[in-house]
C-alpha cells in the first residue's frame, strides 16, 4: 500500500477523481470472511438462553456466571472469572481474550 501512497497523495492534490484511482488499485490486503453463528429473530427466545447460557466453559468445564459466546464459533468462555486467566510472557489473558485469539484473531462475544 505504501508503494502507492505518494501517487494517491498526489492525485488528491491535484483534484483528480479520487475514488477511481483508490478503486484502480489492486491491493491485497489480508481479508478473511467472517461467518456468525445463527441468533434467533427474538432475542427473548428462551430456548436461545437455555442452549448457550447453561453450557459448560469450554476450558474449565463449569457453567460460567457470567459467559461470553463467541459469535464465530459459538463457544462459551468465562468472564470476570479467574478460573480461566492464562499467563504468557508474564502477563494475564482473560478467557476472552485467548479465544479470540486461537477463533478469529477478533473477538465478538
Amino acid at each position: 500500500f505504501n508503494q502507492h501512497l505518494d501517487q494517491i497523495k498526489f492525485n488528491i492534490n491535484n483534484n483528480d477523481n479520487n475514488t477511481s484511482i483508490l478503486s484502480s488499485l489492486n491491493i491485497n490486503f489480508p481479508y478473511r470472511p467472517f461467518n456468525f453463528i445463527s441468533l434467533p429473530k427474538i432475542y427473548q427466545d428462551f430456548t436461545f438462553f437455555e442452549k448457550y447460557f447453561k453450557t459448560k466453559c469450554i476450558k474449565c468445564d463449569t457453567i460460567p456466571k457470567n459467559p461470553a459466546l463467541c459469535l464465530f464459533c459459538g463457544k462459551i468462555v468465562c468472564t470476570k472469572s479467574k478460573c480461566c486467566v492464562t499467563h504468557k510472557n508474564g502477563i494475564n489473558y482473560g478467557e476472552c481474550s485467548i479465544r479470540s485469539e486461537e477463533c478469529s484473531e477478533i473477538g465478538i462475544f
